[in-house]
């Protein structure tokens, strides 16, 4: 199996694994360039594939699970 499509997996995993909000937090900040960077995306950005509402508002309202599916998209280069 190559070596990338294991890291992949590896990765979905790590995403699947979170169950609060403080470790989506803190698996957004592995890519969002650290802790602030983060909590403003979090908080502040509105997500056109999140109906135009935060992640924050979307935990708020759905859950986790809608959230960690757009991480998963943005990991994998798939969001639109």
């Amino acid at each position: 199996m190559d070596e990338n499509f294991k890291d992949d997996f590896a990765e979905a995993d790590k995403i699947e694994a979170i169950q609060t909000e403080e470790e989506l937090l803190k698996y957004i900040e592995t890519w969002a360039g650290g802790p602030m960077s983060a909590k403003a995306w979090y908080h502040e950005y509105k997500v056109p594939g999140l109906g135009f509402k935060t992640p924050k508002q979307t935990v708020e309202q759905y859950g986790l699970e809608p959230v960690k599916t757009l991480i998963c998209q943005i990991h994998y280069g798939v969001y639109i």
